[in-house]
């Protein structure tokens, strides 16, 4: 009788310890997901066409939405400055994808504004 109690209570460690020990694992792989993404987004931002753009957004918006919220509250304070870096590196991300845009619709427009004072000036027909 003894030996079978004895032998519950084993299980049930043996138990928890497995359960515990998946977890532990299913958060670090979500971190080390997360810092593989974040390496190829920094990597490969600068050549993303839209449709790239559209992806990592996401996958971002999975991990940062979705998988964060699973192992959040089981996170170490180092685990959470790791992923709240992370967090920050897309979001600069984002900010420079911005500027960049910005910049090639500032070109653009110089571009044009060239072309028509071009064209203005060499119409002979203003000129008479």
């Amino acid at each position: 009788m003894l030996r079978q109690i004895f032998f519950k209570i084993i299980s049930c460690l043996v138990a928890v310890a497995s359960i515990i020990s998946c977890n532990s694992e299913s958060k670090q792989s979500f971190i080390a997901n997360f810092e593989v993404f974040m390496e190829e987004v920094g990597s490969n931002s600068k050549n993303y066409s839209n449709v790239d753009w559209q992806n990592a957004d996401a996958q971002f918006a999975d991990f940062k939405d979705n998988q964060l919220l699973l192992w959040e509250d089981s996170m170490t304070p180092d685990e959470k400055t790791k992923v709240n870096e992370l967090i920050g590196k897309y979001q600069a991300q984002i900010v420079k994808r911005g500027i960049n845009e910005f910049k090639d619709q500032v070109n653009d427009v110089i571009d044009q504004t060239k072309t028509m004072f071009d064209e203005l000036t060499n119409d002979t027909t203003l000129t008479q």
